[in-house]
């Protein structure tokens, strides 16, 4: 009798195993050569495609699958902890979200806007771009 073959659950499908499929991180701009050469022992290659920098597997082709690298985000040294864990700041949270203004994203920040977390000093800090970004959300139901 054979026995019955136990599946990975990324066997079955690569990225199943995973909550999303990309994964967006803030570096800064004066480390990429040598995030370049780190990544590089792990499979990961360095790709500038369509104005963004991201991390791939070697031979990948530009997709969901990536690290996308978000250049002179917030600074891990300010802001402050919680629990031990380092927090950004929420300023910088919401510039973030509004950079990627994906579907989640968008809904992040509608859960920060009803909390009455997104302040008039912080909406003051954003672009004309993040701005009515910002407008485009507050305008859903």
């Amino acid at each position: 009798m054979d026995s019955p073959r136990i599946f990975n659950v990324e066997e079955a499908e690569a990225d199943a195993g995973r909550l999303t499929k990309d994964i967006d991180i803030a570096v800064r701009r004066e480390d990429l050569a040598r995030i370049a050469d780190a990544v590089e022992s792990v499979g990961l290659e360095y790709r500038h495609v369509a104005g963004v920098d991201m991390l791939l597997q070697k031979g990948q082709r530009p997709g969901r699958r990536a690290v996308h690298m978000i250049f002179d985000g917030p600074d891990p040294n300010v802001g402050h902890t919680l629990q031990g864990i380092p927090v950004v700041p929420l300023a910088d949270l919401v510039t973030m979200k509004l950079t990627s203004f994906r579907l989640k994203d968008e809904m992040h920040l509608k859960d920060l806007d009803e909390q009455k977390l997104i302040t008039p000093e912080i909406e003051a800090r954003l672009s004309p771009l993040f701005r009515e970004r910002l407008g485009q959300v507050r305008a859903r139901d």
